[in-house]
């Protein structure tokens, strides 16, 4: 079964421009179905495995982020 990047953002709690956003950086595999522009498909198999592996309405996890602690001058 194949889903409009609409769809998919309403079942993953994010907008339709994330959802492009994400194919675009190759991290939500989708189909171009286009002729004269791109027009996206998305497998609901490959919908699930990325909703998956992500939080429900965020953004997926960075694995190389780190996380800082500030440490204030004045002693």
């Amino acid at each position: 079964m194949l889903l409009s990047p609409k769809t998919a953002a309403e079942r993953l709690g994010i907008s339709p421009n994330r959802v492009r956003a994400l194919i675009k950086s190759g991290k939500l595999k989708a189909e171009d179905i286009g002729l004269d522009r791109p027009i996206w498909a998305i497998e609901k198999t490959e919908l699930e495995r990325f909703a998956a592996l992500t939080r429900p309405g965020h953004r997926p996890r960075r694995s190389t982020m780190k996380t800082y602690r500030y440490q204030s001058t004045n002693a």
